[in-house]
């Protein structure tokens, strides 16, 4: 029982930096949008809310909808629901979203256009 202690010890420490740093990323962008009001912060701005909530989405299914799949996932690691389908999809288009506006805020940087 010792390593499944260290392991949700490890989850939770985790999950709570991956929260503070989306936030931090979250007040940066939301700087940048006011200020520039440009379409990379703004798609920026969503991918990064999309990527937070996923968190709560994920804690909510897994504790509260569903607890006793949960269960299977963790003792069996080769068995998906659907849920944990979604979650991949979801979390692929945030991280796109968010992908394609620093590719175009990366874009205006190499041609000087843009400035902070």
């Amino acid at each position: 029982m010792e390593g499944y202690e260290s392991f949700l010890i490890y989850n939770a420490i985790s999950g709570y930096l991956f929260v503070i740093g989306e936030i931090i990323i979250i007040v940066f962008l939301i700087i940048y949008v006011n200020r520039k009001k440009t379409k990379d912060g703004i798609l920026m701005l969503i991918g990064s809310i999309l990527s937070l909530l996923s968190r709560p989405i994920q804690i909510l299914y897994y504790h509260v909808l569903a607890p006793t799949d949960h269960h299977v996932l963790i003792t069996n690691g080769n068995k998906f629901d659907n849920f944990s389908i979604f979650s991949v999809f979801y979390n692929f288009t945030a991280y796109a979203i968010f992908a394609v506006g620093l590719i175009l805020l990366l874009n205006k940087l190499s041609t000087k256009k843009a400035s902070f």
